[in-house]
C-alpha cells in the first residue's frame, strides 16, 4: 500500500476481515458511518478498475533495473479487453502483472462479495448491496467467460492471469491469493474437479515457479527468483491437502527450513537452507501457527508422527 501499487486483494482483505467479525461475534457496531464510506469507496474503486469505461486515472511509472517493478505502457501496463473482471496492475506479491486480470484475486473477491451481500442486507445499505450484485455478475461472467484452459493432459484448469485478448498465463504465485490457496481461502472445496486439475499442474515442473533440489520441492514467486521456495506456498499445500503424507512431507520440510533461527522465512533456496530472504516474516510465521492450531483440530495424532 505505501508504494501505490495497486492489487485488488488490498481491498478485499478489510472486507473478508469485516464479514469474518460479523459472523463471528455478530456485533454490528463497528459497521457505522465511516466504515459504510470507506466500503462505498471501496465499491467504486472495484468499478473503474473493471475498466470498461476506459483505463481509469491509475498509473505507476518508476526508474528501475527491474521490469516487475513498474509498469510498461507509460504506467498503464499491458493491453488489454474489459472483461467484466477487476484488473491489478500488480500481484500479492508486489510484482507486476503480466495480464491484467489476476484469477486467484477475482475469484477471491468474488466470494468475498458473496458475502459482503448478507452483511448489506443486513444492515439495510441497499445502494452498496446493489453495486455488490452488479460486480459479482460481471466478475463471475468474467471468470466463466476467460478464466479457465485446457490443458492438454490434465483437463480444465484456471488461468493464472488473462487479458481478454485471448492470451494467457498459466502458473502459481506463493503469495496468497494464489490458485493453491482456493480452499484456504474458501472459495472452492478441496475435491473440486477443476480445482484439483489446477492443483496436479501447480504442483509440477509445469508451473514456472515451482522448484525442487536437494531440501525438497515447493513454490516460489518471481520476487525472488528461480530455486527459492516460499514457506507459505508449503503452509497453504498442507492446509489444502487431504493427504496425511502430503502434509507430513510439508510440515518436515517447514522445519528443516528455518536454519536454526527457530521462524520461517519468506523464501529459501531448494539446496542451501542457509540461503533464505527475510529472517523475520510475519505473515509466514502467522500462517504456520494457524496452520499447526487447524491440525490439532482436524488431525490430532497427526503432529505425534513428525
Amino acid at each position: 500500500v505505501h508504494e501505490r501499487k495497486w492489487e485488488v486483494d488490498s481491498l478485499i482483505y478489510p472486507i473478508a476481515l469485516a464479514i469474518g467479525f460479523w459472523k463471528t461475534t455478530n456485533n454490528s457496531a463497528p459497521f457505522d458511518a465511516q466504515w459504510q464510506a470507506a466500503i462505498c469507496l471501496i465499491l467504486t474503486t472495484l468499478q473503474v478498475q473493471q475498466r470498461i469505461d476506459g483505463h481509469g486515472p491509475y498509473f505507476f511509472d518508476r526508474d528501475t533495473t527491474n521490469p516487475i517493478d513498474t509498469l510498461c505502457n507509460k504506467g498503464q501496463g499491458p493491453a488489454y479487453k474489459a472483461t467484466g473482471m477487476i484488473a491489478s496492475s500488480f500481484r500479492a506479491s508486489d510484482d507486476a502483472c503480466i495480464y491484467p486480470f489476476n484469477i486467484p484475486e477475482n475469484l477471491f473477491a468474488l466470494a468475498t462479495l458473496r458475502d459482503l451481500v448478507e452483511l448489506l442486507q443486513v444492515l439495510s445499505l441497499f445502494d452498496l448491496l446493489e453495486t455488490t450484485q452488479l460486480l459479482i455478475q460481471d466478475i463471475s461472467r468474467g471468470i466463466e467467460a476467460y478464466g479457465r484452459v485446457q490443458h492438454p493432459r490434465l483437463g480444465e484448469i484456471y488461468a493464472y492471469e488473462v487479458d481478454g485478448l485471448g492470451n494467457n498465463i498459466c502458473m502459481d504465485d506463493a503469495n496468497v491469493p494464489s490458485l493453491l490457496s482456493l480452499p484456504f481461502l474458501g472459495i472452492t472445496e478441496r475435491n473440486n474437479e477443476i480445482y484439483l486439475a489446477t492443483r496436479s499442474f501447480i504442483l509440477s515442473h509445469e508451473n514456472p515457479t515451482y522448484f525442487a533440489g536437494a531440501l525438497g520441492a515447493g513454490i516460489g514467486s518471481p520476487h525472488t527468483g528461480k530455486g527459492k521456495i516460499w514457506p507459505i506456498s508449503l503452509i497453504i499445500q498442507a492446509s489444502t491437502s487431504n493427504d496425511d503424507a502430503e502434509i507430513v512431507n510439508c510440515l518436515r520440510l517447514l522445519m528443516n527450513s528455518d536454519a536454526g533461527t527457530g521462524l520461517l522465512h519468506e523464501s529459501f533456496s531448494v539446496d542451501d537452507v542457509e540461503d533464505y530472504t527475510r529472517a523475520w516474516f510475519a505473515w509466514c510465521n502467522s500462517l504456520f501457527a494457524g496452520l499447526i492450531v487447524g491440525l490439532l483440530d482436524e488431525k490430532p495424532g497427526l503432529l505425534d508422527t513428525l
